[in-house]
């Protein structure tokens, strides 16, 4: 499965700026394309997206843009922020601490992000 994020997206992913995110791009360090003007990473995910809803993906590519998940230690665990910005969890593409990942009926926002993000 292939996921496509913004220089943005990668940007919060890797630490760096947006500049230099796009700098990538246009090096071929990144595996990205120019769209109408704004540079598309194409990331190969491990885990196939289509097993979540697109409001989930949807908020966890939000979380990602606005910066409420971080590398916490290594490449696969995150401090992610919950929604209402008042409590932060470990989260892993496999788990995640928040009240849903904890219940595990569903698979959180968070761990969608956590995946993005360890594919990147």
């Amino acid at each position: 499965m292939q996921i496509q994020v913004t220089t943005r997206e990668t940007a919060a992913a890797h630490g760096v700026s947006l500049r230099t995110a796009q700098r990538w791009a246009a090096t071929g360090r990144l595996n990205a394309t120019k769209v109408a003007g704004r540079w598309i990473v194409t990331l190969t995910a491990v885990t196939s997206l289509n097993d979540f809803k697109p409001a989930q993906i949807e908020k966890a590519r939000e979380l990602i843009e606005q910066g409420g998940i971080v590398r916490f230690r290594g490449r696969r665990i995150f401090r992610t922020v919950s929604s209402d910005g008042t409590r932060t969890y470990l989260t892993a593409p496999q788990a995640c601490n928040c009240a849903a990942g904890l219940r595990g009926r569903h698979v959180c926002f968070h761990r969608i992000a956590a995946t993005i993000l360890a594919a990147a």
